[in-house]
C-alpha cells in the first residue's frame, strides 16, 4: 500500500508541476506574441519529446528483468540489436529487480502521468481544434491537427531517439 500511495503522490506532485510549467509556459508564449493555438501546439510538441525520451530512459534504465514495454512499440522493433536495447538479467537478484520495479513505477507516475500528462493536455488541444472549427479556416484547422499529431508522434520518436545517449547501459559484450 506504501508505494501505491507514493506513485499517487508522484502523479499530484508532478501533475502540479506540469500544469503549472504549461499555464506559464502559454503565458510566456502569448507574450512574444504567439497566438494560443501556436503556443499550445508548441508546449505539446514539446510534451511529446519530453515524454519519449523519458520513457525510452525509464525503460532502458531500470527494466532489466527483459520486461520492457518498449518491446511491443512497432518502431523500436528494428532497434532491438542495439546495444542499449534493454535486455532481461537472468544473474539479477530478485530484490534488486523488484526495486527497479518500484522505482520505474514511481518515476512513471511522477514524469509521464504527472508532468506530461499535465503539460500536454490534450483537452486544451480539443478546445482550441473546436474554436478553429467555428472559424471555418479550414487550412489553419488542419495545420493545426497535422501539427499536433503527426508532429506529435514525430516528437516523441525523436524524444527516444535523442534520449538513447543517456540511457544508462553498459554495451552488451559481443
Amino acid at each position: 500500500m506504501g508505494h501505491q500511495l507514493l506513485c499517487i503522490l508522484g502523479v499530484a506532485v508532478g501533475g502540479a508541476l506540469g500544469g503549472l510549467a504549461r499555464w506559464k509556459s502559454l503565458h510566456a508564449l502569448e507574450q512574444w506574441g504567439c497566438s494560443e493555438m501556436w503556443g499550445l501546439m508548441v508546449i505539446n510538441l514539446t510534451g511529446c519529446f519530453m515524454i519519449g525520451a523519458i520513457f525510452l530512459w525509464l525503460e532502458c534504465s531500470l527494466c532489466r528483468d527483459g520486461t520492457s514495454r518498449l518491446k511491443g512499440v512497432p518502431f523500436t522493433r528494428q532497434l532491438s540489436n542495439q546495444q542499449w536495447w534493454p535486455e532481461g538479467d537472468p544473474t539479477m537478484p530478485l530484490v534488486l529487480s523488484d526495486r527497479l520495479h518500484q522505482k520505474r513505477q514511481l518515476l512513471t507516475a511522477l514524469f509521464l502521468g504527472g508532468f506530461c500528462g499535465s503539460l500536454t493536455t490534450f483537452s486544451g488541444f480539443s478546445l482550441v481544434t473546436m474554436q478553429l472549427t467555428r472559424g471555418a479556416d479550414w487550412p489553419v484547422l488542419a495545420f493545426h491537427l497535422f501539427g499536433s499529431v503527426i508532429l506529435g508522434y514525430i516528437a516523441v520518436w525523436t524524444g527516444m531517439l535523442c534520449g538513447k545517449p543517456f540511457v544508462l547501459r553498459s554495451p552488451k559484450t559481443q
